[in-house]
């Protein structure tokens, strides 16, 4: 076993304890609901994270290394995992972890199989970076303009591609093949169409608040003043 799945854990919690210390005197950050502040370092720590599996991505090239980074984001979902416990209201995130899990420990260990579930955790975590970049920007009530709907458009459009098309049919073409597999690209699946959905949600909730309304543009540009003078009559 990599030496690094010791340590990741422990580098984790501390550079979560660095953060905390850092941001403690933020105004922004103060005002966050106690849950917030967890999830707001939980996510940094994940972008670093993600962005180390995305540049090992294109460096690692044995069934060694394959290996190595597989057990490396294991040991990342141990200490999400712990962290997760101090904000997460909802089961989901805790669902996504056992998934991952299970998949590892029921499936076959075969080199080729190894690669399969490491590349398949690397397309999924591409959309962690601008997901969770658009999720700090509203944390901090970051104003809505242009560079922020940018970002927001751009997530939506990364996740839509990257989850709701190409993993499927990743999926399709290289891991289907044993039960395991199956059952946890399925909920893997499962669980993107869940997080779409509410994504598409937020998405709507966004662009109907930010367009004016009815009553708005009337407070804007009311109607010419309309006169009660009767008619002069010749």
């Amino acid at each position: 076993m990599d030496y690094r799945v010791f340590i990741i854990p422990v580098l984790l919690t501390l550079n979560a304890l660095l953060m905390y210390w850092l941001f403690k005197e933020n105004p922004d950050y103060v005002a966050m609901a106690e849950h917030k502040k967890h999830e707001f370092i939980a996510r940094i720590n994940g972008v670093l994270f993600s962005g180390y599996m995305m540049i090992m991505w294109f460096f690692v090239g044995t069934p060694k290394g394959y290996l190595s980074m597989l057990e490396q984001s294991l040991a990342y979902m141990v200490y999400d995992a712990g962290h997760l416990t101090l904000y997460a209201k909802s089961p989901d995130f805790f669902i996504h972890h056992a998934i991952i899990w299970l998949g590892y420990l029921f499936s076959e260990h075969s080199d080729a199989h190894v690669k399969l579930v490491f590349e398949a955790m690397c397309i999924l975590e591409s959309t962690n970076p601008s997901f969770s970049l658009s999720w700090l920007m509203e944390a901090l009530k970051y104003p809505y303009d242009n560079m922020h709907m940018g970002i927001l458009a751009f997530t939506f459009g990364i996740w839509t591609m990257m989850r709701m098309m190409y993993y499927p049919y990743w999926v399709y073409n290289n891991a289907l093949g044993s039960m395991p597999s199956t059952v946890v690209n399925v909920g893997y699946m499962a669980l993107n169409a869940y997080w779409f959905w509410l994504l598409c949600k937020k998405a709507e909730r966004t662009v109907t608040n930010l367009s004016p309304s009815a009553t708005g543009e009337s407070e804007a540009h009311p109607p010419p003043l309309q006169t009660n003078q009767p008619e002069r009559r010749t």
